[in-house]
């Protein structure tokens, strides 16, 4: 006899990772999304709205289209979730690397995973630049300055115009390609799509939301690089 959950089924609704995290932005607007204690950087929902746009715009103007991949090659920063979506608002795939990671470690999965754009800190900026030599990665920006980089701010003070309102996103398109941590075998690129994400999220969203806005937090506690 098959085991049975005594709970409701979730309903997956078949929509893109962006649809549905920012349908009901509008009514959260003021609200904090993301919040760093450390540096104390604060992101309302309406500035990660207005951010994805200005990412996905900047990326579109730079020759970005759906199905080029982005690399966020950072430790938990707060930005991470403003690159993360507005790459994919676009159509774009994002892998994530850990940013301990060697040059050569590095520069194996960029080629593995045809990386053509890369976000990183001043701490992990030279393994970049150096990759980038060597692959097919077009630009680096990094959050703040470093040699040979190209600044974030480019990205997040971007107009908004250029962004293609009009790509076509299927929940089945992949959108994060995370790498396994090769404890068998050398590391591997995992698809992960819309689908899974959304339904990833539905699946664990009443362990950790109760239903009052600005009094549940979630604290991102784990590494964000790792699947």
């Amino acid at each position: 006899m098959g085991i049975q959950s005594r709970l409701p089924d979730v309903r997956i609704p078949w929509v893109s990772i962006t649809d549905f995290l920012l349908a009901d932005v509008d009514k959260y607007a003021d609200f904090i999304a993301v919040v760093d204690t450390q540096s104390d950087i604060k992101y309302t929902y309406g500035d990660v709205r207005n951010h994805v746009r200005s990412i996905g715009s900047a990326l579109t103007r730079k020759g970005f289209r759906k199905g080029d991949v982005l690399c966020i090659y950072c430790p938990n920063v707060p930005e991470f979730p403003l690159v993360l979506l507005g790459t994919l608002a676009v159509g774009g795939i994002v892998t994530t690397c850990n940013p301990h990671y060697t040059a050569e470690e590095l520069e194996k999965q960029m080629k593995l995973a045809h990386v053509q754009y890369i976000i990183t800190v001043p701490e992990c900026a030279e393994k970049a630049v150096r990759v980038a030599a060597t692959t097919e990665i077009k630009a680096v920006y990094v959050l703040g300055s470093a040699q040979g980089c190209t600044p974030f701010t480019e990205l997040l003070n971007d107009s908004g115009f250029a962004f293609p309102d009009d790509v076509n996103i299927s929940p089945q398109d992949v959108a994060l390609l995370p790498f396994s941590s090769g404890t068998t075998g050398l590391p591997k690129g995992v698809m992960l799509t819309h689908y899974n994400i959304v339904a990833n999220l539905l699946q664990s969203r009443d362990f950790i939301y109760t239903g009052r806005p600005s009094v549940d937090f979630v604290m991102g506690y784990l590494p964000f690089f790792h699947g």
